[in-house]
Protein backbone atom coordinates (compact mmCIF):
# COMPACT_ATOMS: atom_id res chain seq x y z
CA UNK A 1 0.00 0.00 0.00
CA UNK A 2 1.50 3.25 -0.77
CA UNK A 3 0.11 6.63 0.71
CA UNK A 4 -0.01 10.00 -0.57
CA UNK A 5 2.35 11.59 2.01
CA UNK A 6 4.50 9.18 3.52
CA UNK A 7 6.98 6.51 2.49
CA UNK A 8 7.42 3.15 4.76
CA UNK A 9 10.92 3.83 5.10
CA UNK A 10 10.40 7.41 7.39
CA UNK A 11 9.32 4.70 9.93
CA UNK A 12 12.04 2.42 10.10
CA UNK A 13 13.80 1.12 13.44
CA UNK A 14 17.50 2.94 12.74
CA UNK A 15 18.88 -0.19 13.47
CA UNK A 16 16.44 -1.91 11.29
CA UNK A 17 16.01 -1.31 7.94
CA UNK A 18 13.10 -2.15 5.81
CA UNK A 19 11.35 -2.31 9.95
CA UNK A 20 8.43 0.12 8.55
CA UNK A 21 7.18 -1.32 6.01
CA UNK A 22 7.08 -4.63 7.63
CA UNK A 23 5.57 -3.60 10.82
CA UNK A 24 3.62 -0.12 11.29
CA UNK A 25 -0.16 -0.80 11.42
CA UNK A 26 -1.84 0.12 7.84
CA UNK A 27 -4.49 1.35 9.87
CA UNK A 28 -1.92 3.91 11.67
CA UNK A 29 -0.06 5.18 8.36
CA UNK A 30 -3.77 5.64 6.91
CA UNK A 31 -4.97 7.92 10.05
CA UNK A 32 -1.70 9.61 9.88
CA UNK A 33 -1.51 10.36 5.88
CA UNK A 34 -5.81 11.64 6.44
CA UNK A 35 -4.42 14.14 9.30
CA UNK A 36 -1.47 15.30 7.09
CA UNK A 37 -3.95 16.30 4.34
CA UNK A 38 -6.26 18.03 6.29
CA UNK A 39 -3.28 19.87 8.26
CA UNK A 40 -1.81 21.38 4.71
CA UNK A 41 1.51 21.01 6.29
CA UNK A 42 4.67 19.07 6.19
CA UNK A 43 4.87 16.11 8.86
CA UNK A 44 8.43 15.62 9.76
CA UNK A 45 8.58 11.95 11.30
CA UNK A 46 11.06 11.63 13.54
CA UNK A 47 10.51 8.10 14.50
CA UNK A 48 7.89 5.61 13.99
CA UNK A 49 8.82 1.70 14.50
CA UNK A 50 11.31 1.06 16.84
CA UNK A 51 12.75 -2.40 17.56
CA UNK A 52 13.31 -3.27 21.80
CA UNK A 53 16.71 -3.13 21.22
CA UNK A 54 17.07 0.24 20.00
CA UNK A 55 14.43 1.67 22.21
CA UNK A 56 16.22 0.03 25.62
CA UNK A 57 19.71 1.46 23.90
CA UNK A 58 18.70 5.04 23.10
CA UNK A 59 15.06 5.95 24.51
CA UNK A 60 14.80 3.82 27.79
CA UNK A 61 10.93 3.75 27.28
CA UNK A 62 8.73 1.61 28.57
CA UNK A 63 8.59 -1.99 27.48
CA UNK A 64 5.00 -1.25 26.42
CA UNK A 65 5.49 1.21 23.72
CA UNK A 66 3.27 1.84 20.95
CA UNK A 67 6.32 1.98 18.83
CA UNK A 68 7.14 -1.12 19.22
CA UNK A 69 3.70 -2.27 17.53
CA UNK A 70 4.35 -0.03 14.80
CA UNK A 71 1.26 2.40 16.60
CA UNK A 72 3.39 5.51 17.38
CA UNK A 73 5.47 8.28 15.93
CA UNK A 74 6.97 11.43 16.58
CA UNK A 75 6.35 14.28 14.32
CA UNK A 76 9.15 17.01 14.20
CA UNK A 77 7.20 20.48 15.60
CA UNK A 78 8.88 23.57 17.09
CA UNK A 79 5.79 25.70 15.98
CA UNK A 80 2.87 26.67 18.24
CA UNK A 81 1.22 27.68 14.75
CA UNK A 82 1.78 24.65 13.19
CA UNK A 83 1.68 22.11 16.67
CA UNK A 84 -2.21 23.35 16.66
CA UNK A 85 -3.17 22.54 13.01
CA UNK A 86 -1.46 19.51 13.83
CA UNK A 87 -3.07 18.18 16.38
CA UNK A 88 -6.46 19.72 14.68
CA UNK A 89 -6.12 17.45 12.52
CA UNK A 90 -4.62 14.56 14.42
CA UNK A 91 -7.85 14.81 16.60
CA UNK A 92 -10.25 15.40 13.40
CA UNK A 93 -8.99 11.84 11.87
CA UNK A 94 -9.30 9.69 15.67
CA UNK A 95 -6.27 9.82 17.42
CA UNK A 96 -6.78 9.98 20.56
CA UNK A 97 -3.20 9.47 22.29
CA UNK A 98 -1.13 12.62 21.50
CA UNK A 99 1.75 13.85 23.58
CA UNK A 100 3.01 17.39 23.42
CA UNK A 101 7.20 18.14 23.67
CA UNK A 102 8.52 21.22 22.51
CA UNK A 103 10.41 20.25 19.75
CA UNK A 104 8.02 17.37 18.63
CA UNK A 105 4.48 15.44 18.59
CA UNK A 106 4.03 12.13 19.68
CA UNK A 107 0.97 10.24 18.65
CA UNK A 108 -0.62 6.46 19.06
CA UNK A 109 -3.68 5.05 18.49
CA UNK A 110 -2.78 1.71 21.04
CA UNK A 111 -6.53 0.22 22.22
CA UNK A 112 -4.85 -1.10 24.81
CA UNK A 113 -3.81 2.53 26.51
CA UNK A 114 -6.47 4.78 27.80
CA UNK A 115 -7.20 8.01 25.40
CA UNK A 116 -4.76 10.65 26.65
CA UNK A 117 -3.08 14.07 26.43
CA UNK A 118 0.05 15.02 27.94
CA UNK A 119 3.09 17.11 28.18
CA UNK A 120 6.50 15.06 27.46
CA UNK A 121 9.73 16.95 29.25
Amino acid sequence: MEYKYFRFEEFDSPDSPGSGYKYMDREFMSMLDEARDIAKIRFKILSGYITSTHNKIHYKASTTSSHLIGRAAHIECVNANKRIKIVESLNMVGFRRIGLHRSYIHIDNDDLKPPMLWFLT
